[in-house]
């Protein structure tokens, strides 16, 4: 269980993130101006460096042991939140001026850092939930960048070549860096599954949470902020229970094995603010005030789902524990 604390105190480090901005916005743009904006930059390079560090090629080669069934997986990761969004604006429950952040959040990968430390705390195969969740993450960009430019109609996403170019110095090029590391030294590859090395890209993703808000709050200001809050909170709160309800039903279908349908669950029913958060600030050049907007669901949608992951973490643990008794 001292695993699962980590997902605790990312929720903690989100709240304060939250509080600390819009307290003193002034921080994070007095930092930001200082940095010239490279201090985002460096943060974000930070996360996928030690992302490579600790990616195991084994999990992915034993995911794709069965290509048909993997990509049908992952499919479903991509494809299914978007069904959910376009019925969520069907029936009005997802207002026009949010769709647009809602169909991003629903191309986003799985989240590799509390997906597999919730399969894990569940009793299920956390090694099945870190690969596909590494394939997720590693397909993430290119997807996002595409489908980004296809599906969200917003008027401020950069170019193509932009893009890419940042994705490639930012998150390619650190990842596969931090790879090559861990396969040239064991002492590292150990040193990478460290405790500092998980809370390390917890502690960067907040931070940037932190100086994207201070933006917000000194843009915008913390009347607006708050209102589009509470004007995106049941919405988020919508999705977030369709994720984990369809989660669970194609879980269910998939696998007979509780181990494996847990992992499966945690990999359908999260979305990634590590990948979200900085994808997003590359994606999209244009006004802070924009981008806070069109970031604000993102932010309730991963921080419900944290705590909804919590929740269930108790009764899944039983179920699974219930399966290894009888057999």
């Amino acid at each position: 269980m001292r695993v699962f604390t980590n997902g605790q105190v990312y929720a903690i480090l989100l709240v304060i993130s939250f509080v600390l901005a819009s307290q003193k916005p002034e921080w994070g743009i007095h930092l930001k101006l200082m940095s010239s904006g490279l201090l985002t930059d460096g943060l974000i390079v930070l996360i996928f460096l030690i992302q490579g560090l600790r990616l195991k090629t084994a999990s992915l080669r034993e995911v794709w042991s069965k290509p048909a069934s993997g990509i049908a997986f992952q499919l479903s990761i991509l494809l299914v939140p978007i069904c959910w969004v376009i019925l969520g604006s069907m029936l009005d429950l997802i207002k026009e001026e949010v769709e647009n952040s809602f169909l991003y959040i629903a191309i986003l990968p799985t989240t590799i850092s509390t997906c597999i430390v919730y399969t894990h705390a569940a009793g299920g195969d956390s090694d099945y939930s870190l690969g596909h969740a590494t394939i997720s993450n590693l397909l993430a960009p290119i997807v996002i960048t595409f489908l980004g430019s296809q599906i969200i109609d917003i008027g401020m996403v950069t170019s193509f070549g932009f893009v890419i170019t940042k994705i490639l110095w930012c998150v390619l090029l650190p990842s596969l860096l931090g790879w090559l590391i861990s396969r040239s030294s064991a002492s590292v590859r150990l040193l990478a599954i460290h405790d500092f090395f998980t809370m390390l890209p917890l502690f960067s993703i907040s931070f940037i949470v932190f100086l994207t808000f201070c933006e917000g709050f000194h843009t915008l200001g913390t009347e607006v902020v708050w209102k589009s809050l509470k004007f995106t909170f049941l919405p988020c709160l919508g999705f977030v229970i369709a994720l984990h309800v369809s989660g669970w039903f194609l879980s269910g279908m998939w696998s007979r094995e509780r181990n494996i349908r847990i992992s499966q669950f945690f990999c359908l029913s999260q979305k990634s603010l590590a990948m979200g958060m900085p994808l997003a600030i590359m994606l999209f050049a244009g006004s802070s005030a924009s981008l806070i907007k069109f970031l604000m669901p993102l932010f309730w949608v991963h921080f419900v789902q944290l705590l909804t992951g919590a929740m269930l973490l108790g009764y899944l643990s039983r179920w699974v524990h219930k399966e290894a008794i009888t057999q």
